[in-house]
């Protein structure tokens, strides 16, 4: 079974979530609760890939979500540190037309 730690900082009211472990069925829950905290009180977030080792479709569904989310809240979404081979889905799937990646 996977593990993911999320870690919270923020900076200049952008929320950034630094993920470790692995983005999966049993984790995209636990993504997905610490990002509807977030928009209790709609800001930029930022989702900080450097430590992430694994990602599935539950975790492409999670990061879709909260872009729709950031879209209609006009606020700004991206994903940062993010590995070559988690890159590659991105592209496959199409998510890097509409998300931020830097």
């Amino acid at each position: 079974m996977g593990k993911l730690t999320i870690q919270r900082k923020e900076d200049a009211g952008r929320a950034i979530l630094k993920l470790d472990g692995r983005l999966d069925t049993n984790t995209s829950l636990d993504l997905q609760e610490a990002l509807d905290k977030e928009w209790e009180t709609p800001h930029d977030i930022t989702l900080d890939f450097e430590s992430l080792s694994y990602m599935s479709s539950a975790g492409l569904r999670v990061i879709l979500s909260t872009q729709k989310k950031a879209t209609a809240q006009n606020t700004d979404f991206r994903l940062v540190n993010v590995s070559e081979p988690v890159l590659e889905v991105l592209d496959v799937v199409g998510f890097l037309e509409f998300i931020q990646v830097d």
